[in-house]
């Protein structure tokens, strides 16, 4: 999959910083859908679009963490 174990690593960190922004995404959006339920100062449509994206999000960090744990089986034989 990867040509030495330096380019093995890059990919390692890369994956694991977007993974760590995204989940600090998801974690915002879902803060603010909370926040907006709870001052009631977003419609109903602004609410549930927060609460989508999130969800959308969700699911983009499941498929990168599903392919970080195709990645480090490798990184640690090449260690």
């Amino acid at each position: 999959m990867f040509e030495d174990y330096d380019e093995c690593r890059n990919r390692l960190d890369h994956l694991i910083h977007i993974i760590e922004a995204l989940s600090n995404i998801k974690r915002q959006l879902s803060l603010s859908a909370l926040d907006f339920q709870a001052l009631t100062l977003a419609r109903k449509s602004e609410q549930e679009e927060a609460i989508r994206q999130a969800h959308q999000i969700g699911e983009i960090l499941e498929s990168l963490i599903r392919i970080l744990a195709q990645i480090l089986p490798e990184y640690y034989h090449r260690r």
